[in-house]
Parts: structure tokens; C-alpha cells; sequence
């Protein structure tokens, strides 16, 4: 039950929102996205014989897949081992048979989870970089690459249309997807898991419920959606970076964020009025 000491703009809001599900004319709601990067990173150093690799923002995996770190070597690729994201891992040149001057850099890719190890790197590179250094997105990605993209998304009924432009291409293996946040109780994007629902929603968390509209197969195109009603409340809107195998866990990995306009209470009163 809510409480009755709900603020007044809130009361209002919340009033504008119920005339809009019942206007017969369509009421706009727009909001202009802007660069909110957070990209998967990572680091490598050497200590003793062993290379220690730790990641950052890598989103979690779903099951039957996991991480490995692999040497590239001038006459090729060697697997050296398991990571865990968030966790650091230590890999042993070598125990793969190699040494550490023979490695020109390292890779971390996503593998299907078998009894035995691949013998060569899958194309989803998450991470890419020399030993000792920092590991990059795909290799290439890094969050100042996003400073030029915009956006905006415009919600009309039941629809929304959301249209981006300077963008940058993500590495193979991901995708952009649309996500509308409808509790504007918190702050932080935060970390969600899926649940069931009619729109592929996820559950709540601190920073409120979000919904899944859906991905961005090309992100230079306008993509339209069928959102319904409900999705009147959506206060905020979220272009995150997913995995091409299917949300499991909505990604921390975020592109772009902008907080949807909610309509004036005498404009939501005059639509349903007319």
C-alpha cells in the first residue's frame, strides 16, 4: 500500500499518468539520450612466472559458458586458463608449453563450457591487450570512443521509437539493447536478473523495476517497439550492451541513458478532455 505521505509533484505525476491511459489522443513523451559508458575492462601483470589477469565490468555469463585467457603467439594461439569475471585469475605460460617472451598479447574470450579446453579462441573477444598492460573491449572499444554518440526516444501511446546516431560498432558477439526503468526510487542502474513477463522484464532493484524492450539490430536505423500502456510510468530509459546469446542478466555494460519527460498535468488533462 503506498504511503499518504507521497509528495505533491509526486501525487501530480502519478495523476497526469492515469488521465494519459485514458485519453482517446495520444500524448508524447520524449527524452534526449546522452553517453553513460561503462564498458568491460581489465588489466594483466606479471608476478614471478605467472601473468595475473583481472576484468572489470564483464557481464555475467550464461550457463554453459565461460571465459579463457589465451597467449598469442607468433606461430599462434595457446590457451592458458579460466577467468572468472571479477575475479582475478593467475595463468601459468608455462603450462601451456610456452614462455613468457614468446607472448605478443593476450586474449579473453567467451567458450561454450566442455570437458575439454578449445584448441583455438572463439571470435567473442571480451577483452584484448599486451602483458602488463590494460585489456580493451574487442580489443578496440573504450568508453571515450561513446563521447559523440546521442539519442532520443519517443513514446506515443503504445509505441516507442528510439533513434541513435555516432554510435560505435560494438565487437562481434554483442548487441545494443533497449531497456525503460519504471521506479524512480533510486539513483544507480544497478544490477538486475531476469524474470518472467510480458514484455521480457527483469526484476526490481534498488534503482527500480526495468523492462526490456528489445535490441538494436543496427543501431543507425530507427527501431520501433509495442510497448503498451503500462509503460506510461517509464521514467527513465537505458541502452545497454548485451550479449548476442540472450539476456540472462541485464548488463552492467551501459552506452546511453536519459530520463523520460513526464507530461504537464494540465496537457495530459486537456488530451483526455478533447
Amino acid at each position: 500500500m503506498k504511503s499518504w505521505c507521497a509528495t505533491f509533484s509526486q501525487a501530480s505525476a502519478l495523476a497526469a499518468l492515469l488521465l494519459l491511459s485514458c485519453s482517446l489522443e495520444p500524448v508524447v513523451r520524449t527524452s534526449e539520450l546522452t553517453p553513460q559508458p561503462v564498458t568491460p575492462t581489465g588489466t594483466s601483470r606479471l608476478a614471478g612466472s605467472a601473468i595475473i589477469v583481472e576484468s572489470q565490468n564483464v557481464e555475467p555469463l550464461t550457463p554453459g559458458f565461460r571465459l579463457l585467457v589465451w597467449a598469442v603467439t607468433e606461430s599462434g594461439t595457446v590457451v592458458l586458463g579460466p577467468l572468472v569475471p571479477g575475479n582475478p585469475a593467475q595463468v601459468k605460460p608455462a603450462t601451456a608449453g610456452i614462455t613468457l617472451a614468446e607472448i605478443d598479447e593476450l586474449l579473453v574470450t567467451e567458450e561454450a563450457s566442455t570437458t575439454e579446453l578449445p584448441t583455438t579462441p572463439s571470435q567473442v573477444v571480451v577483452l584484448r591487450g599486451a602483458v602488463g598492460g590494460e585489456l580493451v573491449f574487442g580489443g578496440t572499444l573504450r568508453a571515450d570512443d561513446f563521447a559523440q554518440a546521442r539519442g532520443s526516444l519517443r513514446i506515443e501511446d503504445d509505441r516507442a521509437e528510439v533513434s541513435l546516431r555516432d554510435l560505435p560498432a560494438l565487437p562481434a558477439g554483442y548487441q545494443y539493447s533497449v531497456w525503460l526503468q519504471i521506479d524512480t526510487a533510486g539513483k544507480s542502474h544497478g544490477h538486475l536478473s531476469t524474470s518472467s513477463g510480458d514484455h521480457g522484464g527483469v526484476g526490481a532493484s534498488p534503482s527500480g523495476e526495468l523492462t526490456l524492450l528489445g535490441p538494436l539490430p543496427d543501431p543507425r536505423v530507427p527501431t520501433r517497439f509495442d510497448i503498451g500502456r503500462t509503460l506510461y510510468e517509464a521514467r527513465e530509459c537505458w541502452i545497454t550492451i548485451e550479449s548476442l546469446r540472450g539476456v540472462d542478466a541485464a548488463s552492467t555494460c551501459t552506452a546511453m541513458h536519459g530520463e523520460v519527460e513526464l507530461p504537464e498535468l494540465g496537457e495530459a488533462a486537456e488530451g483526455h478532455l478533447h
